[in-house]
């Protein structure tokens, strides 16, 4: 007699006050998991859900690594080689100004203001000029924004203009 290695199944199981069950098996179908890679013990891939694709790192180190969290940057650094990023982060906050490639925050919770400047050299050649424009939008919508902006700071603001 040959001992037949069990089979595993997933599925949803109901059970009932009386102690029936019903087990209906999940129905096979293509891999979960598209264009692996592994390194070490970590891994990184696609998963091929209709609703929500998504994408999953795995990261594993030896309990006895002397510097567990390099491993695993450096892991994730060699898992994702040659992957786009993008590094703009879209600052957190009310929307003040939004003109031409100049954009203003203010964020009252981390009491911040900021200043977002974007220059397409193509279309202005004359960067310098442009970039005063935009410092002269910027000196307006502070002075605008002045008495919410001085709810930001603890100290009283001396004004330099007279």
């Amino acid at each position: 007699m040959q001992d037949k290695k069990p089979k595993k199944l997933r599925g949803t199981a109901t059970i009932y006050a009386d102690d029936r069950f019903d087990f209906r098996p999940q129905a096979e179908g293509s891999p979960a998991q598209v264009d692996k890679k592994s390194v070490g013990r970590s891994s990184f891939y696609k998963t091929t859900s209709e609703k929500e694709p998504q994408l999953v790192a795995h990261l594993s180190v030896a309990a006895d690594s002397p510097d567990p969290v390099a491993q695993m940057q450096e892991d994730l650094a060699s898992l994702t080689k040659g992957m786009e990023t993008k590094t703009d982060v879209q600052p957190k906050g009310k929307l003040l100004v939004d003109n031409d490639g100049l954009r203003i925050y203010t964020n009252n919770s981390r009491k911040t203001i900021t200043v977002v400047q974007e220059i397409d050299l193509s279309a202005h050649p004359n960067y310098e000029k442009f970039m005063l424009n935009q410092m002269q939008q910027i000196f307006r919508c502070f002075t605008i924004n002045e008495t919410s902006f001085r709810k930001l700071t603890s100290a009283p603001r001396k004004c330099s203009r007279k």
